[in-house]
């Protein structure tokens, strides 16, 4: 059982299809073997928000497309319904990325879920060999979505 919380700021509410977020997320968990009930957040915002966001929690200048925050639980904490973490995406630089990519807004958006989804589970895409692994599980997740001809950005 997933419980998804979403949030999209402002005017972004047009243009995100809040069904599709939940289906991307439920169907990473499905092909990741999560069978427990588990929580996560899904924030949609804008350049100016992401930009804030990744100089305060990576020191990095500029906007990026996804930001991932894994829930660190307290010793002792309650496993029934766990939470997992927040997903924050840019919609704006999804957008742009899948105008490079020749797809469609939300299927970036999509694959930036799964992308999201995995980190919160453990997956890494630092180094070449985990950056392999994880792109391997993205590319089979979003062919069970039927979006298989989306793929990652060359980081």
């Amino acid at each position: 059982m997933l419980q998804l919380h979403l949030q999209i700021t402002g005017s972004l509410s047009t243009r995100v299809d809040g069904r599709r977020l939940v289906r991307a997320a439920r169907t990473a968990l499905e092909a990741e073997g999560v069978d427990r009930p588990v929580a996560l957040t899904v924030v949609v915002v804008d350049d100016a928000e992401m930009e804030r966001l990744h100089v305060a929690y990576r020191g990095e200048a500029g906007t990026t497309d996804v930001l991932t925050f894994p829930f660190d639980p307290l010793p002792g904490g309650d496993e029934e319904g766990e939470y997992l973490g927040d997903v924050v995406i840019a919609w704006p630089q999804a957008a742009r990325q899948a105008g490079e990519m020749g797809h469609a807004p939300q299927d970036e958006v999509d694959l930036l879920v799964v992308h999201g989804v995995l980190h919160l589970l453990g997956y890494d895409d630092e180094e070449p060999e985990a950056r392999s692994r994880m792109w391997a599980r993205q590319a089979h997740i979003m062919g069970r979505l039927g979006l298989g001809h989306v793929a990652p950005r060359e980081a």
